[in-house]
């Protein structure tokens, strides 16, 4: 097996062949450092026009700054399926870049695609840009796919499609829209978001018109608005494995998938495999991305790593790869967390000291007891302090998101306040 094709079908996004219209050349992104790179996911309704706004994104990026080639509808509207945990999940990229940044936009073509990606992958977005007609308004699935991302995107632009094209709409109508909008993103945490009105298609067929000026105005409503990530190059390499496959005809080697975290990391350079009941010395072999070979890999990279002298039953998803004695592995703890209302969960009922819940760290979840202080008991919508212990060790820290599940329902949303052991 050619492990650099094979990193295309088996880890999709991660160290995938480049994006629509870049399919030839290494990443322009990889090449230029000194420009920061974010990953952005289009989110809305179905038929909301999703798919015509990425065209139109990068039409208008194309014709305003000169510096990457424009993706037409036909290409954005021809999925890739990708394998994400057992999944077949269909996805468009798309990159575009502005002169302050570079971007990949993630367009999935149906809500389920979508939600499958993003429960069973370990969603790392920058920002979202959330599209929403302007003649059916918010809708269920809005709502869903919002409260979904909540805990994983820290920021949100909107863009308001087909506005133009209905003679119904004015001023009152267009703050009517405005207000509704922004009460549905302040319940899920989002305030003060940018709301552009306009037409993707409009702008698509004409970029240098007045509707293009409006994508324009979204450009820069992202390039200010959604914040640039932190990839803290000089501390320790740091990368949390998502995906784990066999090498073909080397059975002393496994490819891992992730994105790292933080840090940097160059080929042949060992590392410790640490988590799961495992603390291993190993050696990177080869780093792949977009099908290629580099001699190294920074923060916010999304490599495929051949690992070297390490069997397929070592290494599994959850566990992480970092510079050898900077990180342990963690079973005791305590957390911050808030128990989902009856509105937000299906499975709503107290817990007490001594329950067994399933606790989902990153890319895995992991059994665990749940631990109260004199044997007080959750209540939903409750922000409480608890305490748990996990069957196995894994790699946390303070500040680590965690999310409790039950009977595979999420219950609870919190972060670690405390390693205890």
């Amino acid at each position: 097996m050619d492990v650099k094709k094979a990193t295309t079908s088996l880890c999709g996004g991660l160290g995938a062949e480049p994006p629509l219209g870049d399919r030839n050349c290494k990443s322009n992104f990889l090449a230029n450092k000194n420009k920061p790179f974010l990953h952005l996911v289009i989110i809305g309704n179905t038929n909301h026009g999703k798919t015509t706004l990425v065209a139109a994104i990068t039409k208008v990026a194309t014709e305003h700054y000169q510096l990457r080639k424009a993706i037409s509808y036909a290409q954005i509207n021809n999925p890739q399926k990708e394998r994400c945990w057992g999944y077949d999940v269909y996805i468009s990229y798309a990159e575009y870049e502005t002169p302050n940044r570079q971007y990949l936009l993630m367009d999935f073509p149906s809500n389920i695609d979508f939600i499958k990606y993003t429960a069973s992958h370990s969603a790392l977005w920058d920002g979202a840009v959330l599209v929403i007609s302007a003649s059916q308004g918010v809708e269920k699935q809005t709502r869903e796919q919002i409260q979904l991302i909540s805990q994983l995107v820290p920021k949100i632009v909107v863009f308001v499609n087909e506005y133009v094209q209905f003679d119904k709409f004015d001023d009152v109508m267009e703050q009517i829209l405005k207000e509704e909008i922004n009460e549905l993103l302040g319940e899920y945490g989002y305030s003060d978001s940018p709301i552009i009105f306009g037409s993707a298609l409009q702008a698509l067929e004409n970029p240098k018109s007045e509707q293009g000026n409006k994508i324009l105005q979204l450009l820069e409503s992202i390039d200010t608005f959604i914040e640039t990530p932190q990839h803290y190059l000089e501390k320790p390499f740091l990368m949390p494995i998502e995906f784990v496959y066999p090498v073909e005809n080397d059975s002393n080697c496994v490819l891992a998938c992730g994105r790292v975290n933080q840090g940097v990391l160059k080929v042949k350079a060992p590392v410790s495999l640490v988590g799961l009941g495992l603390n291993k010395e190993v050696i990177v072999k080869d780093i792949i991305m977009y099908g290629k070979s580099f001699d190294k890999a920074y923060s916010g990279d999304t490599p495929s790593l051949v690992l070297q002298n390490v069997t397929l039953a070592d290494v599994k998803a959850g566990q992480v790869l970092a510079k050898p004695n900077t990180i342990t592995a963690h079973s005791k703890f305590s957390a911050y967390v808030y128990w989902l209302s009856k509105e937000e969960c299906e499975l709503v009922r107290s817990y007490y000291s001594g329950y067994k819940l399933d606790f989902y760290f990153s890319v895995l979840d992991i059994a665990g007891t749940l631990i109260l202080i004199d044997d007080y008991k959750t209540t939903s919508g409750e922000h409480m302090k608890i305490y748990a212990e996990l069957v196995t060790p894994v790699i946390m820290s303070i500040g680590s998101r965690v999310t409790i599940l039950n009977n595979k329902k999420r219950v609870g949303l919190g972060f670690v306040t405390e390693v205890l052991d």
